[in-house]
């Protein structure tokens, strides 16, 4: 499964690109979510699961597009387990397009 290095990829400073990562991370993860279980691949759901720190962590990037993306790549998966950290970017967001997003 490809998720794990696009996602040290997208969270990598010196990466090229982090916007389009993270934007195509979210569209995986949406594309996935409407998806019927039967085909989904396999580890999916626990892959997902152990991007989520390193993807809530982008939220933090000073990049706001970053963070906009990131807001739209957490939403798409299991956001009932990052909520609190959506809930806490919009707090401290003092951008607002990325506040839109979150």
């Amino acid at each position: 499964m490809a998720l794990p290095y696009l996602v040290e990829l997208a969270c990598a400073p010196e990466a090229l690109h982090r916007a389009e990562l993270i934007e195509l991370l979210g569209d995986l993860g949406s594309t996935a979510r409407d998806c019927a279980e039967h085909q989904r691949a396999d580890g999916r759901d626990p892959a997902w699961r152990d991007a989520l720190p390193a993807l809530a962590g982008l939220l933090d990037d000073p990049d706001p597009r970053l963070r906009q993306m990131a807001t739209y790549a957490l939403s798409t998966g299991q956001a009932d387990q990052v909520i609190r950290q959506l809930r806490d970017r919009w707090d401290r967001e003092d951008d607002v397009a990325v506040q839109v997003r979150v």
